[in-house]
């Protein structure tokens, strides 16, 4: 039976355990948005912690390159889907 997508694999669970184990309450993500959210960190340390943190709660784009004939009418129709969580 296959995992629903997201979700983690032994080692994973194993590591985050351990980490948990030694440092309580501790979670990778929930400190990326502190250090995001912290006023006293430089403005360049608080962007690559808010772009971390946008990676796991927002859909990652992706480059499209379109080509074809130029002389016919295209039409392309794009649905973008994510979750409200």
């Amino acid at each position: 039976m296959p995992r629903t997508p997201g979700a983690t694999n032994k080692n994973k669970r194993g590591l985050l355990a351990r980490l948990q184990q030694e440092f309580p309450n501790y979670h990778p993500i929930v400190e990326m948005a502190r250090v995001a959210n912290d006023p006293e960190a430089d403005q360049q340390t608080r962007f690559n912690a808010n772009k971390e943190v946008a990676k796991y709660v927002t859909p990652q784009l992706k480059a499209v390159d379109l080509t074809g004939d130029l002389g016919l009418e295209h039409r392309f129709v794009t649905n973008v889907v994510g979750t409200d969580d």
